[in-house]
C-alpha cells in the first residue's frame, strides 16, 4: 500500500520512511502543504496519508479538509500533532481526520494505527464494488448485459434535461421489439407517457425501426 508522509522536518520525513519501508509499505513523501496537495490531486493518490499538524504552506489541517472535500476516493487520514495541542487534535477531527498520534510517538502505536486503516480503506473498496455491482444490476439486463428500460427512460429524462437547458435539438432512435406480454406493453407505454410532455418542451429528431 503506498503512504503519503506529509512533514515539514528532514529528520521526521527520514525516520517514518525506514519504518514505513520496514514494515512493506511504498512511502512517498512531501515536505510542505502545496508539495503534499500536488500529490493528492494526482491520478494516483496514496489512499492514507500521515500529515502533520505543522508543515509549511497548507498545514495537515488545511490538507485534511481539501482530502475530505474531494470527489472521488477515499484517503484514511492520520494527523501529527505535539503532545500538548489538544485544540488541533479536535480541530482534525471537526474537519474530518480519521486518527491522530502524538509526537513523540511509540513505533507499535503508529504501526498498530497504519494497520486500522488498511482495515478501512480494504472495507470502502469492497463497499464501493459491491454499490457499483448493485448500479450495474439494477440498470442492466441479466442476461445480455445491456441497459434495461428503467435505465433507458431515466438516460432519455436526463437528454431531455439537458437539452431544454441548454436550448439544443436531441435526436432519439426507437429500435421496436415485438412486446412479451400485454404487462410488458403497458409498462413501456405508460413510461413513454410520462415523457411525452417533456418532449414537446425541445426540439426533437426520431428515428424508429422495428423488428417482427
Amino acid at each position: 500500500m503506498r503512504v503519503l508522509v506529509a512533514d515539514g522536518s528532514d529528520i521526521h520525513r527520514k525516520m517514518l520512511l525506514t519504518l514505513l519501508e520496514k514494515w512493506g509499505y511504498e512511502v512517498v513523501l512531501a515536505a510542505d502543504g502545496h508539495e503534499a496537495k500536488a500529490i493528492l490531486d494526482s491520478s494516483d493518490t496514496p489512499p492514507l496519508a500521515i500529515l502533520n499538524c505543522i508543515v509549511p504552506g497548507l498545514d495537515g489541517r488545511e490538507l485534511c479538509e481539501r482530502i475530505r472535500a474531494r470527489k472521488q476516493g477515499y484517503v484514511y487520514t492520520i494527523l501529527l500533532s505535539a503532545a500538548n495541542q489538544e485544540s488541533d487534535i479536535l480541530k482534525g477531527f471537526e474537519i474530518g481526520a480519521d486518527d491522530y498520534i502524538c509526537e513523540p510517538f511509540n513505533e507499535l502505536e503508529l504501526k498498530a494505527r497504519i494497520k486500522v486503516g488498511e482495515r478501512i480503506i480494504s472495507r470502502h473498496e469492497e463497499l464501493v464494488e459491491l454499490h457499483e455491482a448493485m448500479r450495474i444490476e439494477a440498470s442492466h439486463d441479466p442476461l445480455l448485459r445491456l441497459w434495461n428500460r428503467r435505465a433507458i427512460f431515466d438516460l432519455l429524462n436526463t437528454e431531455l434535461s439537458r437539452a431544454k437547458r441548454q436550448q439544443t435539438p436531441l435526436s432519439v432512435f426507437f429500435h421496436c421489439c415485438p412486446v412479451k406480454s400485454r404487462t410488458e406493453s403497458i409498462g413501456c407505454s405508460d413510461q413513454v407517457s410520462r415523457c411525452r410532455s417533456r418532449m414537446r418542451e425541445v426540439p426533437v429528431k426520431w428515428a424508429f425501426s422495428r423488428r417482427g
